[in-house]
């Protein structure tokens, strides 16, 4: 009976000392959770996507326990993971995020936001009107103002790009309509319009990084101040390090896409549909690129736009006998229908351009890109090489 007892006791004992281990939280996670958070879930920050992935993997290690975390912790990490999701543009983990906080935390500020970056991020006109409808609900009218640019730009989200043409000096074209696995980016300026160039060149210099590192990104600049101050709109691009390339009928496609405030940037993905038109300083805008990139690169699946009634959008593909438009690329390579051949050897000497230029290291840079030039010529490389040697 007293062994018994005492092995009873024992077992107790065991049971009671091992009882924390199992319910122990992991502060040292909790504490990078919430730095994380702190860092990188901000309104106003364009998250670079190495960061983002960075920190999606280091999610992933954390491992952790729901039942674990406090409410208010869950919230933050949930959170993260919807910043970062979309900076890396990855659509489906963000419409996992949405699904499980849209309801848990409906009263919170930052997760309306939170809702808002992600349904422009994907092109969900549903759901970013509903976004702002609770984010406006506490704010006056006077600061619900801004607000009207997005909700009318909810309103285009799935509408097929309009036909009229991009026109650029060197006489070629460029259609939305035909941009063979290609993504559209088009940024729409006035002059009186930037009342901060800085802030303006700062805001849309990561859609050239991305442009420039993704061959598949057209990035065109569409100045609207019309063609008699065409001259003083390329002194100000030149003056403010705006590289890109510019079309000049700005005022016809800004009619064409129904923009009456500047600046805009205008995604169109790789099916010919408009994913977002948004502010240039507003992070969910670079996201969308991002989100389409990966569909046209074909590194994720196609999540069509949902219109503001939230029904999903029907592809309708351009006639496989249409004609390819040509167009120079502004940092993107133009596709194979320009008649230019892919070549990998190039390809993977483009790759190290790109990680020199990223790096500062511009001589090395300029060096492979005269060799791709030189030793690859009529190559889609060679076309970007020619275009990133005039950046530098």
């Amino acid at each position: 009976m007293q062994t018994e007892r005492f092995s009873l006791t024992v077992l107790l004992a065991i049971a009671l000392a091992a009882a924390p281990a199992f319910a122990q939280r992991d502060e040292a996670a909790i504490k990078g959770m919430t730095e994380g958070y702190e860092k990188l879930a901000k309104a106003d920050l364009i998250v670079p996507p190495d960061e983002a992935a960075a920190m999606l993997s280091q999610i992933a290690d954390w491992r952790f326990r729901l039942p674990d975390l406090e409410k208010e912790e869950v919230r933050k990490l949930k959170l993260l993971n919807l910043h970062c999701a979309a900076a890396d543009g990855d659509a489906r983990r963000m419409v996992e995020v949405v699904d499980s906080i849209a309801f848990v935390f409906k009263d919170d500020p930052e997760t309306h936001y939170g809702l808002f970056l992600a349904a422009v991020a994907n092109a969900d006109a549903k759901r970013g009107l509903d976004a702002i409808k609770a984010i406006g609900a506490p704010l006056s009218r006077e600061q619900q103002l801004p607000w009207l640019f997005w909700v009318r730009g909810f309103r285009k989200v799935g509408e097929a790009a309009p036909e009229t043409p991009l026109k650029f000096e060197n006489a070629r074209d460029l259609s939305p309509r035909a941009l063979n696995r290609s993504v559209l980016a088009l940024v729409f300026w006035r002059r009186d319009d930037i009342r901060d160039p800085d802030a303006f060149s700062k805001a849309v210099a990561p859609l050239r990084a991305w442009a420039l590192d993704h061959a598949s990104v057209k990035l065109v600049g569409a100045n609207c101040d019309g063609a008699s101050d065409a001259e003083t709109a390329k002194q100000f691009e030149g003056a403010h390090d705006l590289k890109w390339e510019s079309c000049v009928n700005g005022q016809e496609l800004a009619k064409a896409y129904d923009i009456t405030e500047f600046p805009a940037v205008v995604i169109v993905d790789s099916e010919g549909l408009i994913r977002t038109i948004g502010r240039p300083e507003t992070p969910a805008t670079h996201y969308s690129l991002r989100v389409a990139t990966r569909y046209a690169e074909g590194a994720a699946d196609y999540f069509p736009p949902r219109d503001a009634e939230g029904k999903l959008i029907k592809i309708e593909r351009p006639s496989e006998s249409a004609p390819a438009s040509a167009s120079s690329s502004g940092g993107a390579a133009p596709s194979s229908g320009d008649g230019l051949r892919d070549d990998p050897a190039a390809e993977s000497r483009l790759r190290e351009a790109r990680t020199f230029i990223r790096t500062g290291m511009k001589s090395k840079a300029r060096e492979i890109l005269q060799a791709i030039i030189r030793d690859y010529p009529g190559t889609k490389q060679a076309v970007e090489a020619q275009q990133r040697l005039a950046d530098l």
